[in-house]
């Protein structure tokens, strides 16, 4: 049994992505990127089966990298329905509306012997940067910036090698099998031309946009129907190879000799984090 390091808060929150079998019959060509350029006909955007081979290409192109950095901006927005704020809006401090806004930073690099080497930094709202990294896929280093103590965890056991385990990719294709797709052809996202795909299946929408170039996904846009919830995340900046110090993945730039490192629990880990997130809105 090896373990694996689930990927932080945010970057599981979105990646909702979905499904369909892989043909693995797609032609390609190297794009000098590192990563493979399926030949699609996109004279006609409407076909399924062209939409399906596009995708597939990006999803065989997205399994095939080693390494990668990205810097992006996620952010969700929450609104009640009416009935729903009436029933709350009598109440003390009852929320009917609220927005987050995480910037993150996050590193991931695949070894050979299977494991994955992995860093991201999150600051969500303004406050302070919550650490976390793992260079061995067995335990990961938690830390919240200011703080006096760090936590190493033990990671959640799973039946395959970490960096076998493509969970964007995964996601994407299930989502293959139950939602309609549309593809919007090419638009600009920042800087990256980026192929922009639709999926909805009559309660949410969700839009992916891939570079055209690498696959990476540099936008996605999630929204309800209804609207209550939506989501984005985009990315202003990533790399495929990155450079990095002895110790990086170990947060070794980040703790100094005045802060303790606790080896924890991952129960007893959450259950301190909703006190602490129950202390904060009680002193809201």
């Amino acid at each position: 049994m090896k373990k694996h390091y689930i990927l932080a808060v945010m970057v599981s929150f979105l990646l909702i992505l979905a499904a369909c079998n892989d043909t693995g019959e797609n032609d390609a060509e190297d794009n000098g990127n590192g990563t493979d350029t399926p030949e699609v006909d996109q004279t006609e955007e409407g076909e399924v089966n062209e939409e399906e081979e596009l995708l597939e290409g990006a999803l065989d192109a997205l399994s095939g990298i080693d390494q990668r950095y990205e810097e992006a901006t996620i952010t969700m927005e929450m609104s009640l329905d009416e009935e729903l704020e009436e029933e709350l809006g009598g109440e003390e401090n009852a929320e009917t509306e609220s927005s987050t806004t995480m910037h993150m930073y996050s590193w991931q690099m695949n070894n050979e012997d299977g494991t994955v080497s992995e860093r991201t930094e999150i600051e969500t709202d303004g406050g302070p940067v919550e650490y976390s990294a793992s260079d061995d896929s067995e335990t990961s280093i938690n830390y919240t910036e200011g703080d006096d103590t760090a936590y190493e965890i033990e990671m959640l056991d799973v039946e395959a090698n970490p960096a076998e385990i493509q969970m964007e990719e995964d996601q994407i294709r299930e989502m293959m099998d139950t939602h309609d797709i549309t593809y919007e052809g090419e638009t600009a996202v920042n800087e990256y031309d980026a192929h922009h795909f639709v999926f909805t299946d009559g309660e949410e929408e969700i839009d992916y946009y891939f570079d055209t170039e690498t696959f990476v996904i540099v936008q996605m846009e999630m929204s309800s129907n209804d609207g209550e919830v939506t989501t984005s995340m985009e990315l202003e900046d990533y790399a495929l190879d990155f450079d990095y110090d002895e110790g990086f993945f170990q947060l070794e730039d980040v703790l100094d000799d005045e802060i303790k490192v606790e080896q924890i629990a991952p129960d007893e880990h959450m259950e301190e984090q909703l006190e602490d997130e129950e202390t904060e809105d009680n002193e809201a």
